[in-house]
């Protein structure tokens, strides 16, 4: 069942239609993807908010916002996220599907946003200077308030030391060291080598008619002309790392309470056989209410705060991260080793493995409340190299047994411990 149709248009753009009949809106994303490197992770962390600020044909966010109101309440946003080891700049318009409409504003739309990407508003052969410095501003602030959520400190910080000298330990924000380097030339001309260079994605996710992409895909190929014949592929992650010691990271900080963050090595990334049952695995150690972490380490022995368990899938990495009271590290860690160790000979119930199924079930099923969260779900998939519809993945779910999820967990590795604690305690 092909959910998603892919095309190959000129300028080696890669057009996705994702079809979903159950929205009366239709959603157009673009999908810039660059390394994740120190080079350019900053730059490319403005981008998009700098783009926002307003084009040749609209100067000012107002006017955008005027235009597209005019397009029956038509809306566009922009980010910044990290798949893996790519940074990705994205780029989404929200706007009615024209078969509930009595004009057709689809192609209208979309050549606002085309116009946003390919026309930017520059002055003096860069960015207009008093945008790049108002995102500047926007974003030193953004990167120093990071340290405020203790929780995804911790994490960030444990993918730091674990994958030091690796890109996936790059925060896809960028470095606040970088932005006082920054000019609007500089910004501007790297915008430019990336439209030129790098590999882009077009999702269209709804009902959209057929006439209507093959307009939009006319617009593309025509406004893409400019673009290098041959676009340099990202590399795939490297997933294999033999693990020859833990590394326990300790860091003091004004908390009241203290955050563990243990970094495992699986071997086993989204493209693999095995991936199903690691994702299970992952589901009954630290899923849910009914996960082993759960209910032993939090209901049992009362040890922690909150406690849960994650897979880096494009990195064949599994995070367990827990809040705790900090006198309670040794004996949390203790624990949390024994049930890692359980699972990996087989001490799993059919009880625990249903419960992880239906967890995943209605996770899954979720997705199609929000056609923001379907798009982004297929994309992430086509990106992994797979098609699979939800139905599809959740019959492969079904089919996997208590055998097959000790069989992946042999090879899990515990590759580096991380503690945040208060200040003056170790």
């Amino acid at each position: 069942m092909n959910i998603i149709q892919s095309r190959q248009l000129k300028g080696n753009i890669k057009l996705l239609n994702i079809k979903s009949q159950q929205f009366k809106t239709s959603l157009i994303s673009i999908y810039i993807k660059r390394p994740l490197s120190n080079d350019e992770v900053t730059l490319n962390s403005l981008i998009p908010s700098i783009l926002k600020m307003g084009s040749r044909t609209f100067p000012t966010q107002a006017e955008i916002s005027k235009e597209l109101q005019e397009l029956y309440g038509s809306s566009f946003g922009v980010g910044v996220g990290k798949l893996g080891e790519k940074q990705i700049l994205s780029f989404k318009l929200s706007l009615t599907n024209d078969r509930y409409l009595s004009e057709s504003i689809s192609a209208k739309a979309f050549s606002v946003m085309m116009d946003i990407l390919l026309n930017p508003l520059a002055e003096n052969g860069g960015f207009v200077s008093r945008y790049v410095e108002i995102e500047k501003d926007v974003l030193r602030e953004s990167l120093l308030s990071r340290i405020n959520n203790k929780g995804a400190y911790a994490l960030e910080r444990c993918i730091e030391e674990m994958c030091k000298g690796e890109p996936y330990s790059i925060h896809e924000d960028g470095n606040i060291e970088d932005l006082d380097r920054v000019t609007p030339q500089s910004l501007y001309e790297h915008y430019m080598k990336i439209l030129s260079e790098s590999e882009i994605d077009i999702a269209i996710t709804g009902d959209m008619d057929e006439a209507v992409i093959s307009e939009i895909e006319q617009a593309v190929e025509k406004s893409f002309e400019f673009r290098k014949s041959e676009i340099p592929a990202i590399p795939r992650e490297n997933i294999y790392h033999d693990v020859e010691e833990v590394r326990y990271i300790t860091d003091q900080m004004d908390v009241s309470q203290g955050k563990i963050v243990l970094g495992y090595r699986t071997g086993v990334d989204v493209k693999s056989d095995e991936y199903v049952p690691m994702f299970l695995y992952s589901v009954i150690l630290g899923g849910g209410a009914h996960s082993k972490l759960f209910m032993n380490i939090r209901e049992k022995h009362s040890l922690c705060y909150s406690i849960n368990s994650f897979l880096e899938k494009l990195k064949g990495i599994m995070f367990i991260t827990a809040g705790i009271d900090t006198v309670n590290f040794e004996k949390t860690v203790e624990l949390i080793k024994k049930e890692v160790a359980d699972m990996s000979e087989g001490n799993i119930s059919e009880n625990e493995l249903d419960f992880a199924k239906k967890f995943i079930r209605n996770s899954l099923q979720s997705l199609k409340d929000s056609i923001w969260s379907l798009s982004d779900y297929y994309y992430n998939l086509n990106n992994q190299g797979r098609n699979e519809s939800v139905e599809e993945f959740l019959e492969k779910i079904e089919k996997v047994s208590v055998e097959d999820i000790r069989k992946v967990s042999s090879g899990i590795q515990l590759d580096t411990i991380y503690f945040l604690t208060k200040k003056g305690e170790q």
